[in-house]
């Protein structure tokens, strides 16, 4: 099952990022991964590598300008007490798995499989309309508390999309072609189902988080 954790957006305590060159010299905390990381230099910030659980020390002592997360994760985790701007680039979509190992899964009946299957598919449409609810409900709190929101256009997305694809490029070798073909052709029948009900191609344009128990975004 893969349901939702939401886009994840930058915050930074400098200036709005509206656009690509608003990147530029920032000091910004990446996911402890070279893809993370080399996506970050691409957009001309400084990437720091560091775990989750020092973001928020980091941030409050200005060690780093800014971090990103899912909105949810950013007022769960109280972001928002040591940045002054979030900007909604939904630059990466952070999903939540369901797994199981291979020992344990072929340890299970056929009817086993099917009720756990089953009731993962039903369990996903309801997380997500939660998923979502409380990110409209994070992004007012937040608001609130006087973050400056920032809305990246689709346009300005499209050029950092641009800005990225010699690092998406060099990770298709490591990932596989093959998974990768396969991956954006499952994105594309979406992309044209929604066009055939009339509605945005992209779904990058939404919003979604709630305050609820502190959620690591990593």
């Amino acid at each position: 099952m893969v349901s939702d954790h939401g886009f994840r957006n930058l915050s930074n305590n400098r200036h709005p990022i509206a656009k690509a060159e608003d990147f530029s010299g920032l000091k910004l905390r990446a996911l402890q991964a070279p893809l993370m990381i080399d996506t970050f230099k691409a957009l001309g910030a400084n990437a720091v590598p560091m775990a989750f659980t020092e973001i928020y020390a980091a941030l409050e002592s200005r060690a780093v300008d800014g971090q990103d997360s899912p909105i949810v994760a950013f007022a769960t985790n109280r972001f928002d007490e040591v940045q002054k701007h979030l900007s909604t680039a939904r630059h990466v979509y952070n999903p939540l798995v369901v797994l199981a190992s291979k020992k344990a899964w072929g340890s299970l009946s056929a009817d086993e499989r099917k009720l756990i299957t089953d009731a993962a598919a039903e369990a996903r449409v309801e997380q997500r309309r939660v998923s979502r609810e409380m990110e409209a409900k994070a992004l007012a709190e937040v608001r609130k508390k006087g973050v400056v929101v920032t809305e990246v256009s689709i346009q300005e997305r499209a050029r950092m999309r641009d800005m990225v694809k010699p690092v998406a490029d060099q990770y298709v070798k490591d990932i596989g072609e093959d998974a990768v073909s396969a991956f954006h052709a499952e994105i594309e029948k979406v992309r044209a189902a929604r066009r055939a009900q009339g509605r945005p191609a992209w779904m990058g344009a939404r919003t979604r988080p709630t305050a609820a128990p502190r959620l690591p975004s990593r």
